[in-house]
């Protein structure tokens, strides 16, 4: 009985041990719960966070994209503008330059028909002194009248001459334009102001294509006021090995320009995303 009741405490004894040890390997088992739990809240805070940052950086990047497509559209609008303008001046040009020449001709005409009748009126007053003054009165009211003749044409000739000059300089801001490469048409006419050839400070810039319409001859380079950039400013694009191709600046923003591909330069497949490097 005695062995009984001491097997009986021994288990107790182990029974408890056994609690005792369950209850610290939970409270280890909770505590090591907990701090996965704090973690995966960190975690998901640091998610959350990265998330809105991201969402901020897509739509920095939309409205960056959207104002790159609203520059590329206006330098599209000028580019029509100025073809406009420049045939409107051509039309003008060609229209002032023949009303010129043929007042010129008529002038030339009136003044050589002058002349003759001069030297008629010479000749009949000292081959035939008897000779009927009615005819002479006749000459010279005919030179008289040629007279006001040229005196008209010439001044239809100045104004022809101020017309021709006008329509040939025409308005510096539309007229002067610069041409650029497209794939059609060989050339378009951008109405950008005729200045000397700016050229880069120095060579080996770093830059990327932001955007690319190469349809028309129009890229957006990711170099602007801050890196030097300015309008007119002329330059090559290399990219990778392939050969280089020349661009004129017609736009810049303090991170960002948009140029102009030059006239026989192809695109050298210049696409968005591409690394490149200014050269002189």
């Amino acid at each position: 009985m005695k062995s009984i009741s001491l097997l009986l405490r021994v288990l107790a004894i182990v029974g408890a041990i056994v609690a005792v040890v369950g209850w610290v390997a939970t409270k280890d088992k909770v505590k090591e719960a907990n701090s996965k739990l704090d973690a995966a809240k960190k975690e998901m805070v640091a998610a959350q966070k990265q998330a809105a940052d991201f969402e901020v950086k897509h739509q920095n990047a939309q409205s960056k994209s959207a104002r790159f497509e609203s520059d590329l559209a206006d330098a599209k609008s000028r580019v029509k503008s100025g073809n406009t303008a420049l045939s409107v001046a051509k039309r003008e040009t060609t229209a002032a330059r023949s009303e010129l020449k043929e007042a010129q001709n008529e002038l030339k005409a009136l003044e050589a028909q002058n002349t003759k009748l001069k030297e008629e009126i010479i000749a009949t007053k000292t081959e035939v002194p008897d000779s009927n003054p009615e005819q002479v009165r006749e000459y010279e009211e005919k030179i008289a009248d040629l007279g006001d003749e040229i005196d008209k044409l010439k001044d239809r000739l100045a104004k022809a001459s101020a017309a021709s000059a006008t329509a040939a300089i025409a308005s510096p801001d539309v007229i002067a334009t610069t041409t650029v490469s497209t794939p059609s048409t060989g050339s378009s006419a951008d109405a950008v102001t005729s200045r000397p050839v700016v050229r880069l400070a120095s060579s080996g810039q770093k830059a990327s294509i932001l955007k690319a319409d190469t349809d028309n001859g129009m890229i957006i380079i990711s170099r602007g006021q801050k890196q030097g950039l300015q309008r007119e400013m002329e330059f090559g694009i290399a990219k990778g090995f392939s050969t280089p191709v020349r661009v004129k600046v017609a736009r810049t923003a303090p991170d960002y320009s948009v140029a102009y591909i030059l006239p026989g330069e192809g695109n050298g497949s210049l696409e968005e995303g591409d690394e490149i490097t200014l050269i002189q």
